[in-house]
């Protein structure tokens, strides 16, 4: 047997570029719902935000000095040292309360000044001022009253001129403030930007932790890294089958058939590492994993390649084969084990040919685990593996019951399906290693269930491969054509030069 290895995580695994895929595959709409969020909150709040308009005034500080090039040196460094001294003045009371008053504003110095902002840029002789307000008319008064007082203020306290000489430098209006069009706040972009950007990345954020939290097994890359069993088949998801639907399925070239004879070719090779395995036990970890429909579509295939095959629903106390096949399921194996019937009495054929041999279930018993672990199940089994190649039992689940456990010691192989989005990455471990302390041969996995589309899609080998046949039909018939309608040309043209001749 081949043990299971467990990863017990001691070396963390990096995300790649397909993990990425398959995270957005899986949680594309979380991520494009953040984003949407995220404009919306933003778009509310450009709406809720009162707009708030800005208007901006420049004034050009001059020296007075006159005299000689070193007095006009002078002068301008003294200036320059002293402009942003000037600008911290624009927001002082001694230029705002004026303002107040001459503009009759229903406000404070102090609450004015936050609306005021003026700035000098080093080495320079010009202060920009800049006002914000909720009405564009309102910030362009303000900021030009704001101007006007300020160079007031420089040229007759700050720069108080000696008494019969001008005043020390010169203050310029250089550009008036006007009503802006536009509000300068919220701007648009910035709140679309940051608000989509932080949905965006609250939506990535929570899909990667979702990813991390979610154990499910879900590509086949999870398997690899809980186990060294080998995959013996990959089967896609495929539509419930009804009662016959899967006999006539199994006959027929689709996928899902295809991907049953390569599990039982899978198997021979299986067989040709020893001894031949013809008991063959069918189980999963928890239910809906889709064992009952493996076993039979197995037990199927090998029935197909010539093989006497016997199907045994073991799983006792929610028996499936009997409804998948409309057969009797009121009598079968129960009543074989309890001495009832002996096993010839209740074997049912299936299939236009008859084929396949089924032993249904029969009535749910008390003690299931009893009589499969008891001698009769034995002495049963031994009774089929001589008159039949192949026998396959379908089993409850590793985790449901014990009955698992114990038909494993009584086959030859256990086939073990893991059906991808239906069990957990802890759930498969501990079934795996229920079966390895009894030391049951486990001879492979079947990943059932796998993805149709995304980036674990199994299909597209399939469908680039059934191509193929479809064109050399659709090629031979029109070769065919083609030759009878060149046939018919001749006969046409052999008739035509009779009746010239004749």
């Amino acid at each position: 047997m081949q043990y299971s290895r467990f990863d017990t995580g001691s070396e963390a695994r990096t995300m790649g570029l397909q993990d990425l895929q398959r995270v957005w595959q899986r949680f594309w709409s979380l991520v494009v719902s953040g984003l949407a969020v995220g404009l919306l909150v933003a778009a509310g709040a450009i709406w809720l935000i009162a707009p708030s308009y800005t208007s901006s005034a420049r004034l050009f500080v001059s020296n007075q000095a006159v005299g000689s090039a070193n007095d006009l040196l002078q002068g301008s460094t003294y200036t320059q040292t002293r402009m942003l001294s000037y600008a911290q003045v624009a927001t002082d009371p001694i230029v705002l309360d004026p303002v107040i008053e001459e503009l009759g504003l229903d406000t404070t110095a102090e609450a004015l000044a936050s609306q005021v902002t003026a700035s000098a840029e080093r080495d320079q002789l010009i202060i920009s001022i800049e006002v914000s307000d909720p009405t564009p008319d309102g910030a362009a008064e303000i900021v030009n009253a704001v101007a006007n007082r300020l160079s007031e203020v420089i040229t007759t306290v700050i720069e108080e001129p000696l008494a019969g000489r001008d005043a020390a430098v010169a203050v310029t209006v250089l550009k008036e403030g006007v009503p802006a069009t536009e509000p300068s706040w919220p701007v648009l972009w910035i709140f679309l930007t940051v608000g989509g950007g932080a949905g965006l990345l609250a939506g990535i954020g929570m899909a990667l932790l979702l990813n991390t939290l979610d154990t499910r097994v879900r590509a086949l890359r999870d398997l690899q890294d809980l186990t060294t069993l080998p995959v013996l088949g990959m089967i896609t998801k495929t539509r419930r089958f009804g009662q016959t639907s899967l006999v006539n399925e199994m006959s027929s070239r689709s996928q899902f058939a295809e991907s049953v004879r390569a599990l039982r070719t899978n198997l021979q090779f299986v067989d040709a590492q020893g001894k031949p395995r013809r008991v063959l036990l069918i189980t999963s970890t928890v239910p809906s994993e889709g064992k009952s429909t493996t076993a039979l579509s197995l037990a199927l295939s090998l029935a197909e390649a010539g093989k006497r095959v016997v199907l045994i629903d073991a799983d006792m106390r929610k028996p499936r084969l009997a409804t998948a096949l409309g057969l009797e399921g009121a009598v079968g194996l129960t009543d074989v084990l309890i001495g009832r019937f002996e096993y010839d009495a209740i074997v049912q054929p299936v299939g236009a040919e008859h084929k396949l041999s089924v032993i249904t279930a029969g009535m749910v018993p008390p003690n299931p685990a009893e009589l499969l672990g008891g001698v009769r199940f034995t002495q049963l089994l031994e009774k089929l593996r001589s008159e039949f190649d192949y026998v396959v039992i379908d089993s409850p689940p590793v985790l449901a019951v014990t009955d698992a456990v114990l038909l494993s010691q009584r086959v030859d192989a256990v086939v073990y399906v893991v059906g991808v989005e239906r069990v957990r990455r802890p759930q498969l471990q501990t079934g795996l290693e229920a079966l390895a302390r009894v030391d049951a041969p486990v001879v492979g996995l079947v990943v059932n269930h796998l993805p149709r589309s995304g980036v674990d899609a199994y299909t597209y080998y399939w469908d680039a491969y059934s191509e193929e046949p479809a064109k050399g039909r659709q090629a031979a018939v029109s070769a065919l054509s083609e030759d009878a309608a060149s046939e018919r040309r001749l006969r046409a043209s052999a008739s035509q030069r009779a009746s010239v001749g004749s």
